[in-house]
């Protein structure tokens, strides 16, 4: 891994390949997940959700598509947060803590998507689809496992 010297050198480029890297392999991991379980899924499947449960249904693979914005609208949002900052004003160690974050954010997002799925195969006409609050704090838990494991490797560096 490059020291925090190298990556605060890096060319613009290699520091948007650096923070999309994460959402592509959340978002592969997604589409696996949709692919392993599509037999099981309902032809219509919750696209939107509000206080009540699900409000809002679409075809099993507009929803897919829907869902998988979600990693492309947060790697937009680290991509604008990393490269916003000017090179010659920016700690040298920032950039790999928001390359940790953004590990994080695509890992705990992806396993939010596959409990989802999961509970759509439940569900024989998508309509009662719920996911349980633990999957929620077992996605929050792998978001901060990933943030410290980064924080260590970052220090022994």
């Amino acid at each position: 891994m490059p020291t925090a010297d190298e990556q605060h050198d890096m060319r613009p480029g290699l520091r948007a390949a650096a923070i999309v890297a994460p959402f592509i392999t959340a978002l592969v991991a997604t589409l696996a997940a949709y692919l392993l379980l599509r037999q099981g899924l309902p032809d219509r499947m919750a696209t939107h959700f509000g206080f009540n449960g699900a409000d809002r249904y679409s075809p099993s693979s507009s929803a897919l598509a829907s869902y998988l914005v979600i990693f492309v609208i947060e790697a937009a949002l680290f991509l604008i947060w990393a490269l916003a900052g000017d090179d010659e004003d920016s700690a040298p160690g920032s950039f790999r803590t928001i390359v940790t974050l953004a590990w994080a954010a695509a890992m705990a997002t992806a396993y939010l998507m596959y409990s989802l799925l999961q509970a759509s195969t439940k569900s024989a006409d998508g309509q009662d689809v719920s996911v349980p609050l633990h999957q929620f704090f077992i996605a929050l838990a792998i978001g901060a496992a990933i943030a410290l494991i980064g924080r260590f490797l970052r220090r022994r560096h």
